[in-house]
Formats: structure tokens, sequence, C-alpha cells
């Protein structure tokens, strides 16, 4: 078993059921939100090792999520899923790995696996 705790942020409830499941069977730590700000919270109360966002949320986007998380924290990795090729291209100094929906799974356990080498 996989000892890594994952955030996954995501709102639309099917790609969530989806991927929350594909992502639990090899880190079955996985915490998941609905919303950015569900999400800061768990991050903010548990010790997560990396994080995986949509961008467009709603309450709290996955671009407060992540400005709010780099403000005090600089090393976690953080996975942006979106749809929005454009909107992406403002995380170009964030440090964020970008992946394009529909998610390919095979590209998504890479990126977690090479947060994870480093």
């Amino acid at each position: 078993m996989n000892n890594k705790t994952i955030l996954y942020a995501e709102d639309d409830i099917i790609i969530q059921k989806i991927l929350g499941k594909f992502i639990s069977k090899k880190y079955p730590d996985t915490l998941i939100a609905s919303n950015g700000k569900d999400a800061l919270s768990l991050f903010e109360t548990n010790k997560v090792d990396a994080v995986v966002t949509d961008l467009s949320m709603p309450v709290m986007s996955g671009f407060e999520l992540i400005r709010k998380i780099r403000e005090h924290n600089t090393v976690t990795p953080i996975i942006v899923t979106t749809a929005y090729r454009d909107e992406a291209k403002q995380l170009n100094d964030a440090g964020v790995t970008i992946l394009y929906k529909p998610i390919d799974t095979k590209e998504l356990m890479k990126s977690l696996e090479a947060a994870f080498a480093c």
C-alpha cells in the first residue's frame, strides 16, 4: 500500500467519483473535496502529500486554492486538471503540473509518481 495522502478537488460529481476511485486504488488515503474552500480546509487540517485540483469550481476556484496553498507552502506538488487551456496558462509560475481533460489516467499516475520521486 502507498502511504501518501492525496487531496483531490473536483466539483463534477461524475468525474470526482471516477477519478477519486481510481486515485484511491493506489493511494488509499485520498481526501476528496467538491470545491476549493473544502479542499483548503482539508489541506490545512491534514498532512497532504500532493494536491490534484480542477480549476473551475464553485465557492472557491482552483486558482484561489492554489494561491492560498502557495502563500504558505511552496513544496507540496499540485496537479491541475482542467478543460480550459487558456486559463491554465495563468499558472505558468505557480509550480504546478497541468493535465487537460479528459484526463488520461496513466498520465495522472505518472504525474503523481514523478511528484513523489523528487
